[in-house]
């Protein structure tokens, strides 16, 4: 969930490259140990493709259990990629490559089909697709040993492959593959405002204009001793690796947010933690409920109350919408809310018995811009059946907090402007950005919840709007969402007071 928020690394791309050398690091030694076992390569390569396969169904697995993401950069579940071309190496190794007529026609044949499955592949899978680690990158890799077998005798592959344009390609592909990440970073739908073609049109010139410029200034005169020669490249080896670690290290971690949104308290254990009201209270009592911004608010409230005489506590679920459980298309990407969402939503009368609060604030909305799945549809904030169910969820939610007699008082919701993060979100833009949906989910709750008795609204939208800096200070919220420490204490200045005028 953290990732959603955070500022994606420009180096983030490098991890492929440490499964690389892992691999030249290790497999040499596997090699030398099975050369002792099975000496034929006939015997090595059924070894390492029954490795490769292995690892296909350990992807899988883990996918399953774990999530992509653990999938996605694991080393153990990518082995397989690497070791099917080891098996490939091998069963080649000491045969004839001149095949029959008929056998070379059927394997360009197979060759032709394999680029295009391969191609389909690559425009339609996605990251979180149930099927890229159910057999997609098992089945990628066998549709690129069937074009490499191809290319291995004349005929129409190896003649596509042979192309000029694909060579050239070919000799800069190393340079794209290090320049294209931070340059997607950098020409992001937030700041250059392209729709998803254009952009990626503007994405791909950029990043092969500077990795030809690479290429010819960089690589050849490398290549050649021109550049670097003799010590030199040592030393410029490590000057460029201490510049590429501190420029991640630059455009990765400023404003970062304090609270790590990774690793949130489970909804049982705030439960657990909360502490019941004594015999005698001595201070009034304010419980902070919603989702995690409302957990970034609670931060600075509970130091202010300390020094006001309030007690002040939390009880949050992270990505918790008032809609609650059901599927949503959540920053493009369809996936349910997280598990603690609907524990949060069946324990809240719980939580209010057992803290005994005279105020509870309320602050969630953010995931019910989301569209909901109703049936087989995806409805949106503005469509009939959606709003009559979000309306039900605000008065009932509104009516449980306040079954023990607390006031209950919402504050409206800022707007926000989510990033785009790869691997955590889909393609913008997203709904959750759009202010107009916003405006509508404030409206909402103000419609709901003021002819409910004992409640109230606090416009925490309008005091975010209208402070120097905006809503949308990076200063204030860096990510578009949470409250940094320095801010949530600037905002417990001002919501303190209020709370206090009403206990």
């Amino acid at each position: 969930y953290g990732a959603i928020f955070g500022v994606s690394s420009p180096v983030q791309h490098f991890w492929s490259l440490a499964i690389e050398e892992q691999f030249y690091l290790l497999f040499p030694l596997l090699w030398v140990g099975l050369r002792r076992v099975g000496r034929t390569p006939k015997v090595m390569g059924l070894a390492f493709a029954g490795g490769a396969v292995a690892s296909f169904v350990l992807a899988a697995a883990v996918s399953s259990s774990w999530g992509t993401t653990r999938t996605y950069f694991g080393t153990d579940t990518r082995a397989g990629e690497l070791l099917a071309g080891v098996a490939l190496a091998h069963f080649v190794s000491g045969h004839r490559l001149d095949l029959p007529d008929d056998r070379r026609r059927l394997l360009n044949r197979l060759g032709v089909l394999a680029a295009v499955v391969m191609g389909i592949l690559w425009w339609q899978s996605g990251l979180n697709d149930w099927f890229t680690f159910h057999g997609g990158t098992a089945l990628n890799a066998v549709c690129t040993l069937v074009i490499i077998l191809a290319c291995l005798q004349p005929g129409f592959i190896t003649s596509l492959m042979g192309l000029r344009p694909l060579r050239w390609l070919g000799r800069l592909s190393y340079g794209i593959y290090l320049v294209h990440w931070p340059i997607f970073i950098w020409l992001n739908p937030n700041r250059v405002e392209l729709d998803r073609a254009p952009l990626l049109v503007l994405r791909l010139v950029v990043t092969f204009a500077v990795a030809t410029a690479l290429y010819v200034l960089v690589e050849l005169p490398i290549r050649r001793h021109r550049l670097f020669p003799g010590r030199q490249f040592a030393v410029a080896v490590a000057a460029l690796t201490a510049a590429v670690i501190v420029g991640s290290l630059m455009l990765s971690a400023p404003g970062a947010p304090s609270i790590d949104l990774a690793r949130p308290e489970p909804v049982n254990a705030q439960l657990a933690g909360l502490p019941a009201a004594p015999a005698s209270p001595t201070q009034p009592r304010v419980l902070v409920v919603g989702d995690s911004t409302s957990w970034s608010m609670a931060v600075g409230l509970e130091e202010w109350g300390e020094r006001h005489g309030m007690d002040v506590d939390h009880y949050f679920s992270v990505g918790c919408g008032i809609g609650g459980d059901g599927t949503l298309r959540y920053l493009g990407i369809v996936r349910p809310p997280p598990p603690d969402c609907k524990v949060w939503h069946e324990t809240l009368t719980a939580a209010v018995e057992k803290y005994e609060p005279d105020v509870v604030l309320v602050l969630m909305g953010l995931a019910d811009l989301s569209p909901r799945k109703f049936g087989g549809t995806f409805r949106n904030i503005g469509d009939p059946r959606f709003d009559r169910f979000l309306r039900g969820r605000i008065e009932s939610v509104t009516r449980e907090l306040g079954s023990s007699g607390a006031k209950v008082v919402w504050a409206t919701y800022p707007y926000s402007e989510i990033q785009y993060a790869a691997g955590s979100t889909g393609q913008p833009p997203f709904p959750e950005n759009e202010r107009g949906r916003m405006d509508q989910l404030n409206a909402m709750i103000r419609g709901v919840v003021d002819p409910i008795p004992n409640t109230s609204i606090i416009d925490f939208a309008g005091y975010s709007h209208e402070r120097p800096g905006g809503d949308l200070d990076p200063g204030y919220r860096p990510d578009g969402a949470h409250l940094i420490t320095e801010s949530t204490r600037e905002v417990a200045d001002w919501l303190g007071p209020q709370l206090q005028a009403m206990l």
